[in-house]
């Protein structure tokens, strides 16, 4: 297991980045801490809740006002600079409470959810996903929300953009007035894939954390983390290996 370990350590300093490499960086926010630049609907804040899901434990997140109508809640992250994304991927955990919070109130949605997401470049809205349906929220259902959308050219490396998600009815669906109900969107993460020659300096910082990627007015702390890929399909440059060995032709089973 040491071997192993110390020849990935080797290794990862021997990655030539010139060639074509997939990075992925990824960003996330807990709320546990003092967070800046988040806006949400009138009457939401960052504010504590008891978890369902670890056993009832005090947490943090966005409350949502106790949601009403067709429009539960509207959120905007902070300013985010990309680092030339071709995909952005979105995770988040949100959870379905009675207007008190109490943890033995998780439930399911008052009826079929959906969310909109848009982001901005230079006071430009885009439409990232329209009427994504959430899945299935209460007692043995999960809370996490996996989506993703591809920007086309609109987040070009340096961009500085924001992203808004906003929580719906389905289209269709009708008046649905959510009565004594409240979302708790938590744990956030906001991960850019992109395929470019990257330099030296974006690699990961020995404390784990990147040197690239800060969002702009966010003062909480952050987790980076950026991944290199070398699938061996194309021009491949920086690699050595013992005498003999080479990148070569294989019938993959």
């Amino acid at each position: 297991m040491k071997t192993n370990v110390a020849l990935a350590i080797v290794l990862s300093f021997l990655l030539n980045v010139t060639s074509a490499q997939t990075v992925q960086t990824c960003l996330t926010e807990s709320f546990s801490g003092q967070t800046a630049g988040w806006t949400y609907s009138q009457g939401a804040h960052v504010g504590n809740y008891t978890n369902p899901t670890a056993a009832c434990a005090e947490d943090r997140g966005i409350i949502t006002p106790g949601v009403g109508g067709n429009n539960p809640c509207n959120i905007q992250t902070p300013e985010f600079i990309s680092t030339g994304a071709t995909m952005v991927g979105l995770t988040f955990d949100i959870i379905v409470l009675n207007a008190n919070l109490k943890c033995d109130t998780w439930k399911n949605y008052a009826c079929e959810t959906s969310i909109d997401v848009f982001y901005y470049v230079a006071g430009i809205r885009y439409t990232g996903i329209i009427d994504q349906p959430l899945p299935p929220n209460g007692p043995g259902n999960p809370t996490s929300v996996s989506l993703s959308f591809n920007p086309g050219n609109n987040l070009q490396l340096g961009t500085a953009y924001k992203i808004e998600m906003c929580f719906k009815p389905k289209s269709g669906v009708g008046n649905c007035i959510q009565q004594n109900t409240k979302y708790v969107f938590d744990n956030f993460r906001n991960c850019e894939t992109s395929s470019r020659a990257i330099t030296p300096n974006e690699r990961s910082a020995s404390n784990g954390h990147t040197q690239q990627n800060t969002p702009m007015n966010v003062t909480s702390a952050q987790t980076v983390q950026t991944c290199l890929t070398e699938g061996f399909s194309g021009q491949t440059a920086g690699w050595t290996y013992s005498q003999g060995a080479h990148v070569g032709n294989y019938p993959n089973p």
